[in-house]
């Protein structure tokens, strides 16, 4: 969603029979906004991860800037983050018993079919007691049961799929959502095209707030405004300077050594220093997801006393655990960092480090030629270098932590499951402590070394 379309895009009609509400929904563009008054209600259901949950705090945040007394209630999983982010954003919020299934070992979804059979009624519950006017899907565990309802009792209903690579719980309720409304193109092979709405994803108020365009952005980095996706066969860059070999040698040691590109993490498919044949980053992900179910079931099997049951878990996990942190990555596209950023932070980097070896390079030459003391245009020059070098050390930073993204712990954990004890505050408060001090050594560095200049040698 950009800049709250979404919300000024949808039209919603009631009327006394709510049965009949389901035709009475439209969806469109230039549309007139939502009613204002206490009439306006809407269930907002899904979660699990912040994907799901920010957007719909989003979505509720631009009805209730265009209807301030419009009645939301949204409807999570009991035990998931939606039941603590959602009331911190200031909404009521109801969690169903419900759980994900478990597709690679198919007998231990009984109590899953049982916590599932159990939200869908107490979906119901909820829907025959607040009457909303419409049911809106975010994805998540908790969407399926409420939007089923909700289309069975004759609520309408929206689906918000925010990925280029739907989830399950919105391709099984896209037949009978009356709105999808999407991020990207190409969704028809995911959902009916005729009940698709390029709405792009809702974002945080906090992101609206600026005066920066897109395509001033685009300019800015020296993009090329037609790329859209890393496989378009388009050059993402009007303009690029380029040091040959000089990757292959910083991560091989070798000027002739293959450093694998975006294309090559996304669809695999190279040969790797062991001869193998890389799998492409679909196939990782499967196999993720593989890992993780198996350290669940050798844990099951620990606790409950069968040793065969967790060896057999053990063995799984095994030929799996070297991609054990792709299976929190919910789409492929989340293995590419941010290129602009990294791309030039490189060369900057790498440009800086090669004006320094010049430069000591000359003031050995002139340190031997003549008296360096006598040289003040060098000392200048020498007290300007300092902060390159500063700048240099923050792109070699850059490259190296925006670089990695989003790996905490390369292939084993990705920092959206990464969990740190440490509180926001303390780090930066040693940050900013850090901060503190070297910029007073900096001053005072730099204010003797001026002071020394303008005095020049004694002799």
């Amino acid at each position: 969603m950009s800049n709250g379309e979404h919300a000024n895009n949808t039209k919603i009609k009631k009327n006394k029979n709510m049965s009949k509400e389901a035709n009475n929904y439209t969806t469109k563009s230039n549309s007139t906004p939502l009613p204002t008054g206490k009439g306006v209600r809407l269930i907002i259901s899904g979660g699990g991860t912040g994907g799901h949950i920010f957007p719909a705090i989003s979505i509720a945040n631009a009805i209730k800037e265009l209807c301030p007394d419009a009645e939301i209630l949204f409807v999570g999983a009991e035990g998931r983050m939606e039941m603590q982010r959602v009331p911190d954003a200031g909404y009521r919020i109801i969690g169903l018993p419900v759980a994900g299934f478990d597709r690679k070992h198919l007998w231990k979804n009984f109590s899953v079919l049982l916590k599932l059979i159990r939200s869908q009624w107490k979906a119901r519950s909820i829907i025959k007691e607040f009457r909303p006017q419409v049911a809106v899907g975010v994805g998540g565990y908790a969407s399926g049961p409420t939007l089923k309802m909700a289309g069975m009792m004759g609520i309408p209903t929206l689906i918000q799929e925010q990925n280029s690579y739907a989830g399950v719980t919105n391709k099984l309720l896209a037949q009978k959502a009356c709105k999808i409304c999407v991020a990207y193109e190409g969704m028809e092979k995911f959902f009916p095209a005729e009940k698709i709405i390029m709405t792009g994803n809702p974002v945080r108020q906090n992101l609206l707030g600026h005066s920066i365009l897109h395509a001033d952005a685009v300019k800015y980095f020296g993009l090329n405004p037609e790329k859209k996706t890393y496989n378009d066969g388009k050059d993402p860059f009007l303009f690029r300077f380029e040091i040959p070999s000089m990757l292959s040698f910083l991560a091989e040691r070798n000027v002739d050594g293959y450093v694998p590109g975006i294309t090559n993490i996304i669809e695999g498919g190279y040969q790797q220093k062991d001869g193998s044949t890389a799998l492409s980053a679909a196939e990782k992900i499967e196999r993720g997801k593989t890992a993780i179910g198996a350290l669940a079931a050798y844990r099951a099997a620990k606790s409950a006393g069968h040793e065969e049951d967790a060896q057999i878990a053990y063995k799984v996990l095994q030929e799996n655990i070297p991609y054990f942190g792709y299976g929190y990555i919910k789409d492929v596209n989340q293995l590419v960092p941010n290129v602009p950023l990294n791309f030039y932070a490189f060369r900057v980097m790498v440009i800086l480090g090669g004006y320094f070896i010049l430069f000591f390079i000359v003031v050995l030459f002139f340190i031997y030629k003549k008296d360096l003391s006598q040289m003040r245009w060098m000392h200048w020059i020498a007290l300007l270098t300092i902060p390159l070098g500063y700048i240099a050390g923050q792109a070699g930073w850059v490259v190296a932590e925006c670089g990695r993204q989003p790996w905490a712990i390369r292939d084993m954990l990705p920092t959206m499951a990464a969990i740190s004890k440490l509180d926001v505050s303390s780090v930066q408060t040693t940050f900013f402590i850090f901060l503190l001090l070297f910029t007073v050594m900096l001053i005072a560095g730099v204010g003797i070394m001026v002071k020394a200049i303008k005095k020049g040698p004694e002799n």
